[in-house]
């Protein structure tokens, strides 16, 4: 806590203290007055209020003449750090609820306590990063101004190409920067990849060093729609390892928990040396309502001496399949197999979740044989449930399935057998429908070389 509040003199000054005291009272920015400083600026650890700090709460003086412990145990996310004053103690605390202006008092507060510092507390490690004086990053930080990135970009990500820098500082503007130890990180001018400048971090090598890493402010989402992220990386050593995360969170900006805490996009000791282009998607949990992009370069579990470069970073939602009766993609041509082990005879490769409808045509050799054609559609050669039909008639029939629960690169297909090799299955117009044509077309891997 403050060692000392400063009461304002009532009697002539005798002494040092009376002076210092009158002083502070008399000059002009008496309200709202703050002079003070953290431990532990430039690294990840755990800050302290500096010694020989002074500051004014709700019209009285407060001095830190040693260094102070900031008390408390805050949530992962945005934190703060706030004077709990009463009498002569003024107890500096973290607190993750965030302050309101005060015009009157000409400071940042909640209630009666004064709001002074602002950090960000990470959820990969005890990490304290971007440490300042709230009044700067109440103006300046997307992180604190919830509707900062929808109202200027549409909800998506600030500054992915890492063009501007916060003032005064190496860490990119709208992104929280993180140090591992022994890391640097910087802007790279000499061959950027998009723009005029990407960014870097340098793996100094050494048995738990590392490079660092870069957070993203609050990106609006919702499991409604995938997420998309594209971007340029490389290193200039292929075994150092890099990783882009997807973090979320609930509609109060919580850390989600568990298995749904993260979703990994890439996460290599492989990396390519020279500029190449990255494209990942991920489907929101079911109570995620934000998530933030983590690029880290150079982690402290591989002892690779080396620097990582990101760059041109977007992220957006993009549109699940949705079933309906818009034909996507088709393989019309008949196949006929008299085969009696299982024949895979179609194949598309999806690009999106969600859910598409798939049709095809099926007849037999043979009316009244007694042993049936079979076809049934499969994801990924697992048959799926309910799809199975039997047909002894020589006459097509269309059969119609909503197939569900569709990922990114599964393989939607078509198979065949027959019961009877002397009664053939004859097989067509396997066909993907939606309810519109703003979808990426499917990769047609028709194995009977159709359309």
């Amino acid at each position: 806590m403050a060692d000392e509040k400063m009461t304002f003199p009532n009697s002539a000054p005798t002494a040092v203290s009376d002076y210092e005291n009158q002083n502070l009272h008399l000059a002009g920015v008496m309200t709202g007055y703050v002079q003070l400083s953290l431990t532990n600026w430039n690294t990840t650890a755990l800050p302290a209020i500096a010694a020989g700090g002074y500051v004014e709460v709700g019209g009285t003086f407060y001095k830190f003449a040693s260094e102070t412990a900031i008390s408390g145990s805050p949530s992962a996310g945005t934190v703060y750090v706030k004077l709990v004053c009463s009498g002569d103690d003024c107890t500096p605390t973290w607190a993750n609820t965030a302050p309101s202006w005060d015009a009157a008092k000409n400071g940042w507060y909640d209630s009666s306590d004064r709001y002074v510092f602002l950090a960000y507390y990470d959820y990969y490690g005890a990490n304290y990063i971007q440490k300042a004086p709230i009044d700067r990053f109440m103006i300046e930080s997307p992180a604190l101004t919830s509707d900062f990135a929808t109202a200027i970009n549409g909800g998506g990500l600030i500054n992915g190409s890492f063009e501007h820098a916060w003032l005064n500082s190496t860490a990119p503007f709208g992104w929280l920067l993180g140090l591992y130890a022994g890391g640097t990180s910087g802007f790279y001018t000499t061959s950027p990849a998009q723009g005029s400048q990407s960014y870097y971090f340098v793996h100094p090598g050494g048995a738990s060093n590392g490079g660092g890493f870069i957070v993203s402010d609050s990106i609006p989402c919702s499991p409604l729609f995938d997420i998309e992220v594209s971007g340029i990386y490389w290193a200039t050593v292929a075994g150092m390892k890099n990783m882009v995360t997807l973090y979320w969170f609930d509609e109060d900006k919580a850390a989600l928990a568990g298995a749904e805490k993260y979703t990994r996009l890439y996460d290599s000791i492989s990396n390519p040396t020279s500029a190449t282009a990255g494209e990942w998607q991920a489907r929101p949990p079911a109570t995620a309502r934000f998530c933030h992009l983590h690029l880290a370069g150079g982690y402290t579990d591989t002892d690779v001496a080396a620097t990582a470069y990101f760059d041109g970073f977007e992220v957006k939602r993009k549109r699940q399949y949705r079933a309906g009766d818009l034909l996507l993609c088709y393989a019309d041509d008949e196949y006929v197999t008299s085969s009696t082990t299982d024949v895979k005879v179609k194949e598309f490769q999806v690009l999106r979740s969600g859910t598409l409808r798939v049709k095809f045509d099926m007849r037999s050799q043979h009316t009244g044989y007694g042993d049936d054609a079979r076809a049934w559609i499969a994801i990924n050669d697992a048959e799926v449930s309910g799809t199975r039909h039997t047909r002894d008639n020589t006459a097509f029939t269309t059969y119609i399935h909503d197939i569900e629960d569709l990922e990114p690169g599964d393989k939607l297909q078509l198979w065949v057998d027959c019961e009877d090799i002397l009664n053939d299955t004859y097989v067509r117009n396997f066909r993907i429908y939606a309810d519109c044509y703003d979808y990426s077309p499917l990769i047609t891997l028709d194995l009977t070389g159709g359309p």
